[in-house]
């Protein structure tokens, strides 16, 4: 008997599957993971989130986090810069003219962020307030 063969036909357990959908069949159950039917919950949390102002595609502040320093500030700005400068590249590389103008669309909702526009220009202000602040000190 040849290994292969044996472990073809007597260690198959999972039938006509690739081998890939045996292996993660074989992952999801050793991890606990079951995919069963949705549970009734889902239904009623959609059902809640209809309710709620925005609905159910109110998506989420850009900045969930709190920017109180310029350090933090700048590091959120940095990070959206990015953000943008990878959608600009997508863009750039894009051939396909209905996809290339979904990019345009999102990159132009990138830049023009109410939270990236607001933190920029309280980075500039910062900035003044700082430099104003050295002058008074230096008098």
């Amino acid at each position: 008997l040849h290994w292969r063969w044996v472990c073809a036909e007597e260690f198959c357990f999972f039938g006509d599957m690739s081998r890939f959908e045996a292996a993660a069949k074989k992952a999801a159950t050793t991890a606990g993971v079951t995919t069963a039917a949705p549970k009734p919950k889902a239904a009623a949390s959609k059902a809640a989130a209809a309710l709620k102002p925005g609905g159910l595609h109110a998506k989420p502040k850009a900045a969930a986090a709190k920017l109180d320093t310029l350090e933090d500030k700048r590091k959120f700005v940095k990070m959206w810069e990015m953000k943008i400068d990878d959608k600009d590249c997508e863009v750039q590389a894009e051939a396909n003219k209905k996809a290339k103008k979904d990019l345009e669309t999102a990159l132009k909702k990138l830049q023009t962020d109410e939270t990236y526009v607001k933190v920029k220009e309280e980075i500039k202000d910062m900035e003044l307030q700082g430099k104003r602040d050295a002058e008074r000190a230096a008098l």
